[in-house]
């Protein structure tokens, strides 16, 4: 009986203590297997998370400078609300329940899946209270590149989310921001796996310990089963674990008919497994939309006419588009590698350098300027570029990308264009050039005094109607159309000035065309006449004044005529009456002292011939006298 005692006992302890240690030891393993599992989990979740959304805010950024680049007429905030192509652009989801937003560089919110938030400041007007984490991460999104990070975020409903927030700086200095609820994307599903686990756990344990105490009693009965029901499964669900810390996530693990823990605890995880699965599919979609996103972004680089280079922080150039190529006839292989200095113009190395300089100790994000390139065959190309400053996430300088547009024609133009503006500006006839749309793009100093205006660059833009009243615009806009056909007009138009006072003006209407011969606007030019018409008035009220006079001088000499024709007819008659009463006693005088001397005593003609001889000759005097009257 002691014998049979002790053999039982023997083989009880024999049974129940490896079986003791083989179940301690299983629970150890599942235990330090699923913590393995859950940190390896979290790890690879956050990391492909942040991936994502960083990709986002930096695909959107990219993205809307693009879009933005072929609208150069959008520059307001209102436009960019009423443009539905870059609200599509600016607002896109991030997973699921994430989402994308523009903020402007001083903290107003542009653009946001939520309209009411448009426009409201979140530092200056938030929606509520806001956590710290979230102020200092919105602060940093205005002062850099890029920044991403966790903050707290207050609910509507008064509940606490956890969010992360990626940003990007576009070219034109708005912000991108990238944000997804991770607490609802990644936390629930690792804390309920861990929360079922860990209660599974103690369940195991309890079970164990009441297991432990029956061992003894019935080691012999339920060795095998407790061999094939706790022992087997656990070998599974370590395998099962070991798959899937691989990232087997299709590897379930074998369930039998039993409802036991081990089984719910083998059920969850696969489960867990399913769900990782789903998770991966869908990380690995977006990481395909990014890869796709990538490739979109490099053929539109790789095709843009803009020249394109990167420059570490060095000054060497790590990349350079066809474009950059193309226009300095380099191979990429003869500039990748190279000092971007080496390019540049002697001449322009300490404007560059100034402008590098003042940028990087300023903070500044980017600056333009113009420079000259060398060519591969000697000559030098003019470039407007436009260099950014991209700083990495402790504030030092990673790379610049340097945007350059070949400018040698344009500058040239740009130079005769001066000198033609020179030549428009010394005139005295005022020239304004009109879009197809009827808005004035140019106009010279004279024009703008013409219309009352001291500053012409504040014309830029203005309708036709600005500058002809009511009652002439019709007129006006008939010559400007018939110029739009190609058929020029000189006509006498009244204009305004800017004060409402109006002006006559000579203006002519004509066709203008760009070096292409292609029909742009219509060049305007005006002559004022203004004093001409005044002094015009002067003279014609002076004639008609004068006119008047000449029909008096004409009248008072009709007159003077008259009474100058009567004075002629009393004259003749005064002179006939005159020369009849006194010729009769001249002739008497006369032929009686001819007659004296001719015929008289010789005594006579010594006493009184002289006297005689002066009789007569003044009788004949008088006698021509009144002959000639």
């Amino acid at each position: 009986m002691r014998l049979g005692v002790r053999l039982l006992l023997s083989f009880v302890m024999v049974s129940i203590i490896p079986i003791a240690f083989l179940v301690i030891g299983g629970l150890k393993t599942i235990a330090q297997l699923n913590e393995l599992l859950m940190r390896k989990t979290n790890e690879e979740t956050q990391k492909l998370f942040h991936e994502l959304v960083q990709q986002k805010a930096y695909e959107v950024a990219t993205l809307l400078g693009s879009v933005l680049e072929g609208h150069p007429e959008i520059d307001s905030v209102e436009e960019y609300r009423a443009n539905p192509e870059i609200r599509q652009v600016a607002i896109q989801r991030v997973g699921k329940i994430g989402y994308t937003a523009l903020v402007a560089p001083n903290g107003d919110v542009i653009l946001h899946p939520d309209p009411s938030v448009e426009g409201r400041n979140m530092l200056l007007n938030p929606p509520r209270e806001l956590y710290p984490d979230f102020i200092a991460l919105y602060k940093a999104a205005l002062d850099s590149v890029a920044v991403s990070g966790y903050y707290t975020w207050p609910e509507r409903d008064g509940t606490i989310k956890r969010k992360y927030l990626a940003t990007y700086r576009t070219r034109n200095n708005m912000v991108v921001f990238a944000t997804a609820y991770i607490d609802d994307m990644q936390k629930p599903l690792v804390n309920s796996y861990r929360e079922v686990l860990q209660n599974q756990a103690e369940i195991i344990k309890s079970k164990m310990t009441l297991l432990g105490v029956l061992a003894v009693l019935i080691a012999t009965i339920t060795g095998t089963s407790i061999y094939a029901s706790i022992v087997k499964p656990i070998r599974r669900i370590k395998l099962g674990i070991a798959a899937f810390s691989e990232g087997d996530y299709s590897y379930r693990i074998p369930i039998s008919s039993s409802t036991d823990e081990i089984n719910t605890v083998a059920a969850l995880l696969n489960q867990f497994s399913e769900q990782l699965s789903i998770t991966s599919r869908e990380l690995k979609k977006e990481t395909e939309k990014l890869a796709d996103s990538e490739a979109r972004y490099r053929a539109i680089v790789e095709n843009m006419n803009q020249s394109l280079a990167l420059v570490d922080s060095r000054g060497i150039i790590t990349y350079v588009n066809p474009a950059f190529s193309r226009v300095l006839g380099y191979k990429p292989d003869d500039t990748i590698g190279q000092k971007f200095t080496e390019f540049v113009h002697k001449e322009d190395l300490a404007l560059i350098r100034r402008h590098a300089g003042r940028a990087a100790m300023s903070g500044q994000k980017n600056f333009q300027m113009r420079l000259r390139a060398k060519h591969k065959l000697g000559y030098m190309v003019m470039f407007e570029i436009n260099a950014t400053l991209v700083y990495s996430r402790d504030g030092r300088l990673a790379y610049t990308v340097v945007l350059g547009q070949d400018i040698t024609e344009t500058h040239k133009l740009h130079r005769e264009l001066e000198t033609a503006s020179l030549i428009m500006e010394q005139v005295g006839t005022g020239i304004a050039l009109f879009t197809s749309e009827g808005k004035l793009a140019f106009s010279n100093r004279q024009w703008a005094m013409t219309h009352g205006y001291s500053d012409y660059h504040e014309l830029r833009g203005q309708p036709l109607s600005a500058f002809f009243p009511p009652h002439a615009l019709e007129s006006a806009e008939h010559s400007f159309l018939a110029a739009l056909n190609e058929t020029p007009s000189i006509n006498e138009l009244t204009h305004i000035r800017r004060d409402g006072t109006e002006i006559s003006a000579l203006t002519t209407f004509h066709p203008f065309y760009d070096s292409s011969d292609r029909l742009i606007g219509v060049i305007c030019s005006t002559c004022d006449i203004t004093e001409y018409h005044k002094e015009l008035q002067e003279l014609q009220r002076k004639s008609d004044i004068l006119e008047q006079r000449l029909i008096e001088i004409d009248k008072e000499l009709e007159t003077a005529l008259l009474q100058l024709r009567e004075a002629e007819n009393m004259k003749t008659d005064f002179l006939g009456t005159i020369s009849h009463e006194l010729r009769t006693p001249l002739n008497a005088i006369e032929g009686l002292s001819k007659y004296l001397l001719e015929s008289a005593h010789k005594v006579v003609i010594e006493r009184h011939g002289e006297e005689l001889k002066h009789i007569y000759q003044n009788s004949l005097y008088l006698h021509d006298l009144i002959t000639s009257l």
